[in-house]
């Protein structure tokens, strides 16, 4: 199962994704990063792969939601926070 990682604001700051399970759709999640995240880093470890925003100062503040990514595009409305990092949470439909 694939997971969102989000702030306490409840924006998304980088995905957690069972490699097993991972496709071509890591181009969306890589495309949509790129557009949302200042920077991040990705990082394969135990079988997930871990996209983070390089903006995320204390993961024990961090909580996961599950997320799909179907044949939709990554999640979001589309604005951003005040830094430009991350977008509003809307994890199912990826």
């Amino acid at each position: 199962m694939h997971y969102c990682l989000q702030d306490p604001q409840n924006q998304v700051v980088g995905f957690v994704l069972d490699a097993d399970q991972l496709g071509h759709e890591i181009y969306r999640i890589l495309d949509w990063s790129d557009e949302h995240f200042g920077s991040y880093s990705v990082d394969q470890n135990d079988g997930r792969v871990y996209v983070r925003s390089d903006d995320i100062e204390d993961e024990s503040t961090l909580h996961t939601e599950p997320l799909s990514v179907g044949d939709r595009t990554p999640a979001s409305d589309g604005s951003h926070d005040e830094d430009g990092d991350g977008g509003e949470a809307e994890p199912v439909g990826m």
